[in-house]
């Protein structure tokens, strides 16, 4: 019996996606999959490592030797390991595109490499990845665009929203940006952002979030007689206390459930964009302020832009459905999208594990024993105020309490 770790970040972009691989891992094959929250359930995954031989990790990023010294518990345990990186993001701005690459050495080709497209494929070979470590798989959370999801009436009852109305939905991805602090901006620094990005990045955001909560709330009341705004705040992320009632801020379910029941996609950066598109919802950006080009996420200048979102009108949809939807914009961006990218994957990994891949080892390196004891003491303290129903109370540990929504077993226990 084979058994693979599968570790994911967050809950309501990854974790489907991440039990759907289990799940054809699994049939028909000797393979035993374990899925764990890198974040919260990191200790339990090195336990069972200790009881059981793994023989390959699965991660949802590697960007530098920090993140690969996270592995050797597990390369230290078995030596013969395979890692493999899911790199769940992808897209990003000529500013932000460094951030989204391996660094080191390690992170480049101690790692195998599952992609979505050619887009990002040929960065990782400008960066220094050898190819035959890069697998074309397309992206694994699009699968669910071919899936019976959550039912219309139902989240229309769950929310007290009117399916006489138009829904709109606006995609938020700002919000984690205007909360970075000085150290998460040494991190990005570190991972590669340029620091004279940096002022030009977070003053644009923090100005443009602004805008658009103030326009939400200016909104007349005759907009919402006609539409649901529904407000989708980035996953581990929370919205402004200050958006009107009547925006509907809703953080339950994933993209994909959202997509399939909505009339409209509004983006001022996400790379929600291409999953709309490919659904062939109309995909709007919505810009309060030009973005600067060196900010703007790669792909979306070719979608129709407003700068109010009471400018959407209806030559702006006939715009989407006759000039941009037959375009197929999606597809150099998150790959080739069929409902079979999971398959794609479980199919590479089966391969690596029953072949191999020549010249290729996982390496092992000095551990910093004080970052260890640092994350099993969050991991600890995160449990103790979660069950005791007092993270709300004490908001601490801080960065579990601002990303609380991605704790598992918080979720589970609500």
């Amino acid at each position: 019996m084979k058994n693979v770790i599968i570790f994911y970040q967050m809950l309501n972009r990854e974790l489907k996606s991440c039990e759907r691989l289990k799940n054809k891992l699994e049939i028909g094959s000797k393979v035993k999959a374990h899925i764990f929250s890198i974040t919260y359930e990191y200790d339990k995954a090195i336990l069972l490592s200790k009881k059981k031989e793994i023989h390959m990790l699965i991660v949802p990023w590697v960007y530098h030797d920090l993140n690969y010294e996270l592995m050797q518990p597990f390369v230290n345990s078995n030596p013969s390991i395979y890692i493999a990186n899911l790199h769940h993001e992808q897209i990003g701005s000529k500013a932000t595109e460094p951030v989204l690459l391996p660094s080191s050495e390690n992170s480049k080709n101690s790692v195998i490499h599952f992609v979505w497209g050619d887009f990002f494929k040929e960065l990782l070979i400008k960066t220094g990845v050898r190819e035959e470590l890069i697998y074309v798989t397309g992206n694994m959370r699009t699968d669910i665009a071919f899936e019976k999801t959550e039912n219309k009436e139902d989240l229309a009852k769950e929310f007290d929203l009117d399916l006489k109305k138009e829904w709109i939905l606006y995609t938020e991805n700002r919000d984690r940006v205007s909360i970075c602090d000085k150290k998460e901006e040494e991190h990005i620094i570190y991972l590669g952002l340029q620091e004279e990005d940096i002022p030009e990045r977070k003053a644009f955001i923090l100005n443009s979030l602004n805008e658009t909560i103030k326009e939400f709330n200016d909104l007349p009341e005759s907009f919402f007689e006609k539409y649901e705004l529904i407000y989708r705040p980035h996953p581990g992320s929370d919205a402004s206390k200050d958006i009107s009632n009547n925006v509907k801020v809703i953080y339950k379910y994933t993209i994909y459930d959202w997509i399939k029941v909505v009339d409209v996609n509004i983006v001022s950066g996400s790379t929600t964009i291409f999953e709309s598109d490919l659904a062939g919802i109309p995909s709007i950006v919505h810009e309060p302020f030009p973005y600067p080009d060196r900010q703007r996420t790669s792909g979306l200048e070719f979608y129709p832009r407003i700068s109010r979102i009471n400018d959407m009108d209806e030559s702006t949809l006939l715009n989407y459905i006759n000039e941009i939807a037959p375009k197929k914009i999606y597809e150099r961006y998150i790959g080739k999208v069929d409902g079979n990218s999971c398959e794609r994957v479980k199919v590479s990994v089966l391969s690596i594990l029953e072949n191999g891949i020549p010249n290729y080892s996982a390496n092992k390196m000095k551990i910093s024993k004080k970052r260890y004891l640092r994350k099993h003491i969050f991991q600890k303290v995160t449990r103790i105020v979660v069950k005791t129903s007092l993270l709300e109370v004490v908001k601490y540990p801080r960065g579990a309490y601002r990303q609380r929504n991605e704790i598992p077993y918080r979720i589970m226990k609500n």
